[in-house]
Formats: structure tokens, sequence, C-alpha cells
């Protein structure tokens, strides 16, 4: 039986400014603005789907166009929708990035307010649910009730966290123990932590101190330096994949998504992190949230090229 992976966290409308040229303080800038399916939840779903897993969301959509807009196109996407909440009055969740010149994000603003909603009541009616799936993802744009709640349940499958940003940290410190693993970038781990990760030996050190909290797996992504991959027993340095860069957003969703199907596989740390580099070097290729073309074979194929 293929049970469903629940993604816990944000769906959302992302407006994408691409400047034609340098940004300036206090000036507004000619450029390209696009409107996309986005959400880190959302962004996990959507690749889980197209690696060929069962994954049903559980966020809140708007009864605006654009948030029913956005309810179609995940359940196109083989996203079920099941458990999560439409409103009936008020709009979903939005995201607004400005990229600077390189395709890297220079600010973002997000307006998450619809999604209050999720609170731990609404997780606990869909305990049992939650309770059949083979894994649980969470990620830090739900309210700290919920992620509250979802760490004081007694699961006895693995829960996957996403941090999001190093603003959104402080909703889980001290509970990343109840987490089986952490995928987080260098100042999201930085900020969990509060200790700055400049060389090899300061992740060594870092991984350590939170493996000890109860963590089994811990993914801290490095842009174009790669990633570095701990467990208990080891750990790993791997490079970046080579490439070009259309945009960096969802590149952390890809890479959520490619160590999950590598888990599911009962592969090691290191060829899981090698299968979340593979994910998002397909989603850099692209300016949206989710690359087009990622399916388990462009996965494997992509993972043949960094080996």
């Amino acid at each position: 039986m293929n049970n469903p992976v629940f993604i816990i966290g944000a769906a959302i409308s992302d407006l994408l400014a691409f400047p034609y040229v340098d940004l300036a303080e206090g000036d507004s800038v000619p450029g390209r603005v696009l409107r996309a399916p986005g959400g880190v939840g959302r962004n996990i779903a959507e690749n889980l789907a197209r690696l060929g897993l069962n994954p049903e969301l559980i966020s809140v959509f708007g009864d605006d166009p654009f948030g029913k807009g956005l309810a179609v196109h995940a359940r196109r996407a083989g996203i079920g929708l099941d458990y999560s909440i439409q409103r009936e009055k008020g709009e979903g969740c939005w995201h607004l990035a400005i990229y600077n010149q390189e395709n890297d994000l220079h600010h973002g603003v997000a307006d998450l307010s619809a999604l209050e909603e999720l609170s731990s009541a609404v997780l606990n009616q869909r305990l049992d649910i939650l309770q059949s799936a083979s894994a649980i993802v969470v990620e830090t744009n739900c309210p700290e009730e919920a992620l509250n709640w979802i760490a004081s349940q007694a699961w006895t499958m693995p829960l996957y966290l996403d941090p999001v940003s190093p603003t959104l940290c402080r909703k889980v410190a001290g509970r990343l123990g109840h987490y089986h693993t952490l995928k987080a970038n260098r100042r999201q781990a930085e900020a969990l932590t509060g200790q700055t990760l400049r060389t090899r030996a300061d992740l060594e050190r870092v991984t350590r101190s939170l493996l000890v909290t109860g963590l089994q797996r811990i993914f801290i992504t490095l842009g174009p330096e790669g990633v570095f991959a701990a467990d208990k027993e080891t750990t790993h340095l791997l490079p970046a994949a080579k490439g070009p860069i259309a945009s960096t957003t969802g590149a952390g969703d890809a890479f959520m998504a490619g160590l999950i199907w590598a888990s599911r596989r009962n592969w090691p740390v290191d060829d899981c992190a090698r299968a979340g580099l593979a994910a998002s070097a397909l989603a850099l290729r692209e300016e949206g949230a989710v690359s087009s073309v990622l399916t388990e074979q462009a996965l494997l194929e992509q993972l043949r090229g960094l080996c």
C-alpha cells in the first residue's frame, strides 16, 4: 500500500519580480513580474507527486480567484487536498519575492494570515489519518500552536522539518528532537544553533550538537558549496551540481523532496543528499518554484551526472 506522505504547511500565490538592472534603494526599476503557485509545503508536495509518491497537503486555500486557482493547480499536479481547509470567506496566502541580477532572492514579504486557521484543533481532527502516513513533512510557516501540537504527538513514522527562514526558526527552538530529519540552509542552521558556520569543522561541531537532541539525520544546504549531510555514524560534504541558475526559488523544497524519495528507498545519508542535490539542480534551471521536467527518470539521470 502506498501510504501517503502528509505535508503540513503553506500553499501560496507567489509574485516573482526579476529586475533588468541593478536594484537601487528607494527606486523602481524595470523588470518582469510573474505569478506562480508556491509555498514551501505546496512546493514539496508537488515535487513528491512528480517523483511518484502520494502527497497529501494540509494547508489553507482562499475563496478568491487566485486561491481557487491554486487549489485547482494542486489537484492537477497530483496533490491530495482532502484534508486542507477551503476558506468560505477571505483570501489565501501571498508571497512577494524580488530577485537580484544573479536571480537570487533579494527581499521577500509573505502574507500568511490565512494560515492561522491551521490550528491545533484542526490538526487534532485529522490525527487518525495522519497516523496512517508513511512520513510527515512539517514547515514553519504553520502557526506556532500547530507546531507545538505536532511536537507533542507520539508519531511512529519519520517527521521531516524545514525551518523555512531564520526568522521562523524560533517557532521550533527546543523541539528539534521530536523530528527525525532536519533540512536547513546555512543561515537557518545558524539561527537554530546560535553558531556561525564557516568551515567544515563548524559544520561537524554543530551537527553533533543537533544529533544529541534526538534528530537522526541532518542536511545543511550550502548553496553553490553543496550540502553537508550527517547521521549518528557518518558526515559528508558533497559538492553542488554545476549548471545554469534561472531562480533559486524552490531549490530547497526540491532538495527536501529528493531526500524523502531516497529515504523511502532506505538509501544511506550521503546518497539521500545526492538525490536532494539532483532534484534541486533541476529546480534551479527554471524561474518557477517546481521543475516542469522533474520525474523519477529525470532525477536518476541527474544523479548519474553527480556520481
